[in-house]
């Protein structure tokens, strides 16, 4: 079998050694630094992979020192006895390194439950001192809080309002920061609204009383906040669709006068050109002779009286 060339090199690199002796070796030293880069000037990771590789190879080095020293230690004890009693034979066994490694391993990982146990009983005792003291906190919070007597003009202004509103709410500080500005408008705005109802009391109620404050169910909320009362508001809300109710109403006899005359409709002439009306007579119906605008600017014209809108009237 022929040899690799890894052990070709180290059979040559022997017999070197051999010839040369400490020539040979301060030779290779000065090769070697060469290439040698210093652990400052690598980064991070190199360094770590270099300490990594140098530890293993310090490890594996102690572990030969100590089995040749035990090794010179058991041959000299056998000299001894040798010496001592020449008769008795003493047989020397190989000793399996293996035991001796699984027994360290064993103890090592003893040591590492002992340190696991110790921390996990750390941190029950922490818990449990910290879930006392948090309860030491909300009984002093609830006697400040039973202390303080609001004076009448603390929560007059919108500033005082919201600073005891986000009080109230116990959140940390930078979600206060946005939590009371918000609440901050909304109080100005009711602020507001409330001392402009007795000046203006029908622009505040166009602006409150609206589908939005009816969709999600703030009337109570609203009258409580602005003084004004629940029924005010949802009255005023439906306001505007009766004015219009009772303007057609009034309107609606004229208005099918002028579209039957036979200048603004004309009457269909086929049997199958007719429908019935809710009271269950049957119509012929009609088609306009021109544009419905057309027809509202002329209605206007002819009954200046009325104010009616194109909607209204189509």
């Amino acid at each position: 079998m022929a040899k690799a060339r890894a052990k070709i090199q180290k059979a040559y690199r022997e017999r070197k050694k051999l010839r040369e002796g400490d020539k040979y070796l301060k030779k290779e030293t000065c090769r070697v630094m060469k290439y040698y880069n210093p652990s400052s000037s690598l980064a991070e990771t190199d360094r770590k992979k270099r300490n990594k590789i140098a530890a293993i190879r310090n490890r594996r080095h102690r572990l030969l020192v100590k089995d040749r020293e035990q090794e010179q230690g058991e041959d000299s004890e056998d000299l001894t006895e040798s010496g001592c009693d020449s008769s008795r034979l003493i047989v020397k066994l190989p000793v399996n390194q293996t035991t001796s490694r699984k027994r360290r391993t064993a103890k090592a990982l003893e040591r590492a439950k002992s340190r696991f146990k110790r921390a996990e009983k750390k941190i029950e005792n922490l818990n449990k001192k910290c879930k006392k003291n948090q309860k030491v906190i909300e009984r002093l919070r609830n006697k400040i809080s039973r202390v303080r007597k609001p004076s009448p003009l603390a929560a007059s202004t919108p500033n005082s309002k919201t600073n005891s509103m986000v009080e109230s709410l116990n959140i940390t500080p930078k979600r206060a920061k946005s939590e009371k500005r918000q609440l901050l408008i909304g109080n100005v705005l009711i602020d507001e609204i409330s001392k402009a109802k007795q000046k203006n009391k029908s622009s505040v109620l166009n602006i409150i009383a609206g589908k939005v404050v009816k969709k999600y169910r703030c009337l109570k909320g609203v009258s409580q906040s602005t003084g004004l009362s629940r029924g005010t508001i949802s009255k005023y809300a439906s306001k505007t669709v009766i004015i219009r109710k009772s303007v057609t109403r009034r309107c609606q006899k004229e208005v099918t006068e002028f579209f039957n005359r036979n200048d603004n409709s004309k009457t269909n002439p086929g049997k199958k050109d007719s429908k019935k009306c809710e009271d269950g007579e049957t119509k012929q119906t009609k088609v306009l002779t021109d544009y419905l605008a057309n027809l509202h600017q002329k209605f206007l014209t002819e009954n200046p009286t009325y104010e009616l809108s194109l909607a209204t009237f189509c």
